[in-house]
């Protein structure tokens, strides 16, 4: 579970002030959520790997206007179905509901924090695992989570959004799936 989520939702300000942007970085991400994303031993070992302080720094969650994911819940394929394996988006609303951001999310057991990364309109994930200190580049996934709500092709070149229930927002997320995989 990406634990930026659960923090997002404990931390309905911090959503407040992201929302004023069209993507949220990181740095901004670990200023307003303080030790909700990473204690301070967490965050040492971080700042020990430059190549993961500047990894990091490069991901950002992105925001979206509630109509915006609306349509695009409208045009995912499929009826939901719970989170199940792999990675998928969702929409962390603003406390009006009017705006929101978009987070990637899984269902392993194990916290980690995800982001997005490269340009939002073919984004990647990359997730980090505090418990192992190390990162995870997502980008040979079939089919990466939106960070809009739209599928980009992917590598089989015809992504379909799929929607998905999020039990930790309680809400629909969407999936990306190559025609040919289930889920």
């Amino acid at each position: 579970m990406n634990r930026l989520v659960k923090a997002l939702l404990a931390q309905p300000h911090a959503v407040e002030l992201a929302v004023q942007r069209d993507t949220v970085p990181f740095d901004l991400l670990r200023e307003l959520l303080g030790a909700a994303l990473f204690s301070e031993t967490e965050w040492q070992s971080v700042v020990a790997k430059e190549e993961l302080t500047q990894r990091l720094s490069v991901g950002y969650l992105r925001t979206i206007t509630a109509s915006d994911w609306d349509v695009a819940l409208r045009l995912a394929e499929g009826v939901s179905s719970a989170g199940g394996p792999g990675w998928w988006t969702v929409m962390i609303p603003s406390a009006d509901g009017q705006a929101g951001i978009t987070a990637p999310q899984d269902s392993a057991a194990d916290e980690l924090i995800a982001l997005f990364t490269g340009p939002p309109n073919d984004a990647h994930t990359i997730a980090y695992y505090p418990g192992q200190v190390s990162l995870a580049d997502l980008s040979a996934e079939h089919c990466s989570p939106p960070s809009w709500g739209i599928c980009s092709p992917g590598i089989c070149g015809g992504c379909k959004a799929r929607t998905v229930w999020d039990s930790v927002t309680q809400s629909k997320g969407i999936r990306c799936r190559c025609p040919e995989q289930a889920g």
